[in-house]
């Protein structure tokens, strides 16, 4: 193979190693590759299992029916050669050769005769091979070609480990998608007949299972309060004595999940007749750290299930458990289920606003109507300085007046806030905190809860009775739902705030280096007319333009483009504008400026980033210009005559400056007739869409511009903007617009 085809080839080859595709596919194009580069007959990738016991055909070409065959690893000298050498190995007889082992019946069923193996090595273990396989007659592989194979096989293995960490990310985020579905379906329901079949529903598009049940702690044991599968042991709803379920009572007393991979081989596990459990998974309900109930996960064969299945399993419980105890509170509150549906209503409201007044006095209003109370009210704080803040105060449509006052030092507001749980006060009369008169502003019952983002009390939710009150177990249940809530919202809500103070912040610093870049006024030069505007499409934007006067009668022209918006992009539009005049002051030559300009601004544009920018150079008293371009839109020519409008195509590369440190930027050099004018203008002009999505684009632009032939350049501008913005109808630029024109004038 000579070393230009072997280049050409192995170009070819690296191609595919693409991470877009899954791994089998992408495989299976590297085994084509190499079957066509090494002119063999066949080509296969072997994957070793965890124990090395066996392994299994991921992929090959051409197919032959080996994939998904097994072939075994134990007496095979050829894996143990390639474990400690790492390299390719070459058999010639690949039936006979002993090197071969207990392979040679596989080599013989497919008709190898001869074999080169390249060892896959992923972070230091090799994981699988890949093999070369001559059928019709014997292949010799020289030691360059050996070399080859070795370098193939190190490209091989990083692909394969790196595709591999995609499809598990992506394994993981199809898993927490699924999981917010579950989560979705789940909440959609407080009855607790429907809920607990949907759960099992829902367990089984998360784990593949053959059966599953839930069983309930009540008096005296557990009961199947559902059931999913082809075996039901025990009728429903009836109670069985935690003694005769050794599974059930482990996981219920210990508090954690437990795995048998075969149930025959424990002595404790009592199977029940024509029982076909083989293997078992338990995943205790927990709600607020009490076990209320476990998931029972049955498989038919032995191992079904695996350790990483457990983690998955105890996400769903936790949903699980949560929507039991949700649904039970609703069974027990039958009586005020339209209350219940506004609990649900509301939390979902809370949970999509991020406007704090808004979150907390929905919190209020709901207090107000599920509790029946006279006021509540919320304070923000701030455990730091120990300080309150009142955020919302709400009353009761026939409420008496509850005077509001800030919380007393040593009150229930303030123990509420340093311990983090709640104080309930059935009767003031009776209580320790409200034993004087001046202390009682008009409430007899009060209760206060704390707000927490895990450990931390964000503020207190207090809820008045103008009569004593005995607080039942729904309204404590109902008002910790609402709190939680609450605090979620509350701490979104701050986050959001401090997000967009920091955004806000960023975005003022940007505006303000970029504002402190702009011209300050547009220079004058013998022979033209200049007119120039940046509209940003946000508050800071990647447009700039900018003018290199010089000492030689000419002026220079910058119209440039980063990529980005934000500080980050405005310091690289400040770094360009400032080294494409610095570069414009040294040089006449607008393609050694720009040459020169991309060679100093590449170390600073980090990746990914670019600047697109066009130079010129104007020529006083003459209608000469000189234009270079660097990834920008190429200007269009106006004509003050009949001629056609043209665009002016710079010669040589016109890549973006900041992705290439050695390029070479050209330059043509044009005359403009009396009257005639050049437009520069960035792609957010052409780019601007009306309210269906269609584009203003060249041909909208180049109409315009008909119309405006020998126009001045302010007229010519105003006149571009004025038809975007009458085309986009209301619709805003999604992108900045730069214009910048400039007219020849004189006789």
């Amino acid at each position: 193979m000579r070393t230009v085809d072997t280049l050409t080839n192995l170009q070819k080859f690296l191609t595919l190693l693409n991470p877009s595709l899954n791994l089998n596919e992408m495989l299976t194009n590297v085994a084509r590759q190499l079957v066509e580069m090494f002119e063999v007959d066949h080509s296969g990738v072997l994957f070793f299992g965890e124990a090395d016991v066996e392994g299994l055909v991921i992929a090959e070409y051409p197919h032959q029916g080996a994939v998904a065959l097994k072939v075994p690893l134990t007496d095979y000298p050829l894996v143990e050669q390639l474990k400690t050498q790492r390299k390719p190995l070459q058999v010639l007889d690949a039936q006979n050769d002993p090197l071969m082992g207990s392979a040679r019946p596989t080599m013989r069923l497919l008709g190898i005769q001869s074999i080169v193996i390249i060892p896959l090595v992923v972070q230091d273990k090799l994981v699988g091979s890949l093999s070369l396989d001559a059928v019709r007659q014997p292949r010799t592989f020289t030691p360059a070609e050996l070399e080859l194979c070795a370098i193939i096989g190190k490209q091989i293995a990083v692909a394969v480990d790196y595709t591999g960490a995609l499809e598990t990310a992506e394994a993981h985020r199809r898993q927490a998608q699924t999981l917010y579905e579950v989560n979705r379906v789940l909440s959609e329901s407080l009855d607790p007949d429907e809920i607990l079949p949907l759960i099992l529903e829902q367990l089984h598009k998360v784990i593949s299972a053959d059966g599953s049940s839930i069983h309930l702690l009540g008096d005296g044991g557990v009961q199947i309060a559902a059931f999913r599968g082809a075996h039901q042991p025990i009728q429903m709803r009836q109670t069985v004595s935690l003694n005769s379920l050794w599974g059930t009572r482990a996981v219920i007393e210990q508090k954690a999940p437990m795995l048998l991979g075969d149930t025959r081989l424990h002595d404790q596990w009592k199977t029940f007749p024509g029982s076909p459990i083989r293997s078992w998974m338990g995943v205790p309900l927990s709600v607020r750290g009490e076990v209320v109930g476990i998931l029972n996960i049955d498989g038919y064969s032995p191992h079904q299930f695996d350790e990483t299945q457990i983690n998955i399993a105890q996400a769903f419980a936790s949903q699980a458990a949560v929507a039991i105890h949700n649904a039970r509170l609703y069974r027990q509150a039958e009586k005020r289920a339209d209350l219940m549906m506004s609990v649900q209503e509301i939390g979902l409201s809370i949970a999509v606003s991020l406007d704090l007044k808004e979150v907390l006095r929905a919190v209020a209003a709901a207090v107000l109507t599920l509790l029946e109370a006279c006021q509540t009210r919320i304070y923000l704080y701030d455990a730091p300085s120990d300080t309150f803040t009142l955020a919302t105060t709400l009353d009761g449509a026939e409420s008496v007046k509850i005077q509001v006052m800030q919380p007393r030092r040593d009150g229930l507001t303030a123990r509420v806030a340093r311990s983090g749980r709640y104080i309930a006060v059935p009767n003031v009369l009776e209580h320790p905190l409200y034993q004087s008169d001046a202390a009682m502003h008009g409430f007899q019952a009060i209760i206060g809860a704390p707000l927490k983002k895990g450990e931390e009390v964000l503020g207190v939710l207090n809820v008045f009775y103008d009569q004593p009150h005995t607080f039942a177990s729904d309204e404590l249940d109902l008002l910790h739902l609402l709190a939680t809530q609450a605090a979620v919202a509350l701490e979104n809500a701050r986050l959001y705030e401090l997000e967009v103070k920091q955004v806000e912040q960023e975005l003022n610093i940007a505006r303000q280096i970029q504002q402190g870049f702009f011209p300050e006024q547009i220079p004058t030069l013998p022979g033209w007319e200049l007119a120039a505007i940046c509209l940003p499409a946000r508050e800071t934007g990647g447009d700039f333009y900018e003018f290199v006067e010089r000492t030689d009668a000419t002026l220079g022209l910058v119209v440039g483009d980063v990529s980005g918006k934000s500080i980050q992009a405005a310091m690289l539009m400040a770094a360009a504008q400032s080294l494409v005049s610095a570069k414009g002051s040294d040089h006449r030559s607008p393609g050694k400026v720009m040459t020169e300009t991309n060679r100093l601004l590449r170390k600073d544009v980090p990746p990914g980033s670019f600047v697109a920018v066009s130079y010129a150079l104007l020529s006083a008293g003459s209608g000469e210009v000189y234009l270079s371009n660097g990834g920008q839109l190429a200007p269009f020519l106006l004509p003050s005559q009949s001629e056609p409008i043209l665009l002016i195509e710079t010669p040589g590369d016109h890549l973006p400056l900041g992705i290439i440190a050695d390029i070479t930027y050209d330059e043509l050099s044009i005359s403009l007739a009396p009257g005639d004018s050049l437009i520069f203008c960035t792609d957010g002009l052409v780019e601007r869409k009306d309210g269906a999505g269609q584009l203003f684009g060249f041909e909208r632009m180049l109409a315009v511009l008909e119309s405006l032939r020998g126009q001045p350049p302010q007229v010519v501008l105003e006149a571009l903007l004025s038809a975007a913005d009458t085309f986009a109808n209301g619709i805003g630029p999604a992108d900045d617009v730069t214009l910048v024109v400039v007219r020849r004038v004189g006789t």
